[in-house]
């Protein structure tokens, strides 16, 4: 929905006053490096232009009202400052906000819808500083907290490299690229092979009491400590977490110079361990191959149940119509694209 319909839209549900309507967004946040999903593992992010976008303003009472542009259903809340978000004794007001999510229902979009709508909170009160940390706790609970801290950080033209608690800007300049998510409309995600990892990891780090997470193991400590994973596959995927890992850590500096290129080898470089450590299904298998392979894309790898790839704006049309065809004669699964600035 444009924001002109959803003004409009806002206006219909909680009625025309003089306040002025605040703005917020989350992008869809999409993997380029890493692994934002385990606790512990670098990760680098960025966000798309797809995403939720939340119109708010702020009312004279301490109730906060939000809808969905999708539901008619109405949330209603008294809202408190708790969980260190601000200042002890800061006193925080309500209003009503309004949620479009433009995400395909392919992808999950808790975090996003989440984040926007404490950000929508948080411009309400005119606060533009606050706790991230404390405010994407807030909003994950007791899940991993890295990609709610990287969508509150995230902004347009730069990704966010993650480690835990800690997170930086670097520049992502992509003038002349398209960034299309192409997914296959299938059940089920990866969070069960996310989990089984982290338990694997909590068997290495009895060995290295001084290691805390994942992002301070090498190689050569996996190594030493292989015989207590229970299997060759837990084996391999670590080693491409340590190696995604390297890759964040290389790509950092060249980014900060706004030079691009080096990170879309080094997505292509992820693209080819995942083929080979991580054991993905047949279909995803045959579908990242056949992106690495097309004309007209810089740079693939495998994200949420497909691929996340930088083409060339003049041959978006080619490679959509390239990859449909490929699937329409070997795939049992059908094609979702998302194409995104």
């Amino acid at each position: 929905m444009d924001i002109a319909a959803m003004k409009q839209d806002f206006y219909k549900r909680f009625e025309e006053s003089g306040s002025y309507l605040k703005q917020e967004k989350c992008g869809l946040l999409c993997t380029l490096l890493g692994f934002p999903d385990i606790e512990g593992a670098l990760s680098l992010t960025y966000p798309l232009s797809v995403g939720v976008t939340g119109l708010c303003r702020p009312s004279a009472s301490d109730k906060l009202q939000l809808e969905n542009t999708d539901s008619d259903t109405v949330y209603t809340q008294r809202i408190k400052n708790t969980g260190g978000l601000l200042p002890p004794d800061t006193h925080i007001s309500g209003g009503q906000i309004l949620l479009d999510n433009s995400i395909p229902r392919y992808f999950d979009s808790t975090a996003e819808t989440a984040c926007c709508t404490v950000k929508c909170i948080m411009s309400i009160n005119g606060f533009s500083r606050y706790d991230k940390t404390a405010a994407a706790a807030s909003c994950c609970g007791k899940s991993n907290i890295k990609p709610y801290l990287a969508l509150l950080n995230a902004r347009p033209g730069y990704c966010i490299r993650s480690d835990r608690l800690k997170t930086e800007s670097l520049p992502l300049p992509l003038a002349g690229f398209k960034l299309i998510a192409i997914q296959m409309d299938k059940h089920g995600d990866h969070s069960a092979d996310y989990k089984e990892i982290e338990s694997e990891f909590e068997k290495v780090k009895s060995l290295y009491p001084h290691i805390t997470a994942i992002s301070e193991l090498t190689q050569p400590e996996l190594e030493t400590a292989k015989h207590k994973l229970k299997s060759k596959s837990s084996y391999s995927r670590l080693s491409m977490i340590l190696r995604d890992n390297e890759r964040i850590r290389s790509v950092a500096e060249p980014l900060r110079r706004c030079r691009t290129s080096e990170l879309f080898n080094q997505m292509n470089q992820s693209a080819k361990d995942f083929l080979q450590l991580w054991g993905l299904e047949q279909q995803e298998a045959m579908l990242l191959r056949s992106v690495l392979e097309m004309e007209g894309v810089r740079a693939a790898r495998f994200w949420n149940k497909g691929v996340i790839a930088v083409v060339y704006e003049e041959r978006v049309d080619y490679i959509l119509s390239s990859v449909e065809n490929a699937f329409k004669r070997t795939g049992k699964y059908e094609i979702k694209f998302c194409i995104s600035k």
